[in-house]
């Protein structure tokens, strides 16, 4: 076997997970210029793995991209930057729709759990 069969790297799930969002990432902007149709990134469970710094800076990155980008998430965190960046956003909870997040019970799980600790 050659040298770089080899090696075995380990990469953090983290690293992964981003890397694997900013490739396809990459991949919808180089089909946008290509074709001249943009395409929709989908992202589902966008928060599996990512550290708190990185789904902020990606998150960012994103509300900022010419791509269309849907996130799918079950992170308050997310929402929070969502609002922040005043990035269109919607809740579908119990077959509704919803976008004023200050009108719904959202979240409350977290803050039961935060007031047990």
């Amino acid at each position: 076997m050659g040298e770089a069969e080899d090696v075995v790297v380990f990469t953090a799930a983290g690293i992964q997970r981003a890397a694997l969002i900013a490739a396809a990432y990459a991949l919808a902007r180089r089909l946008s210029e290509r074709r001249g149709a943009s395409p929709l990134l989908f992202i589902e469970n966008f928060e599996t793995a990512l550290h708190l710094d990185y789904m902020v800076s990606l998150l960012k990155f994103l509300a900022s991209s010419e791509i269309p980008v849907v996130v799918e998430t079950h992170n308050g965190l997310v929402l929070r930057v969502a609002v922040i960046k005043q990035v269109d956003h919607y809740v579908f909870a119990d077959g509704a729709v919803a976008k004023d997040l200050k009108s719904l019970e959202l979240l409350w799980r977290e803050v039961q759990v935060a007031a047990e600790l």
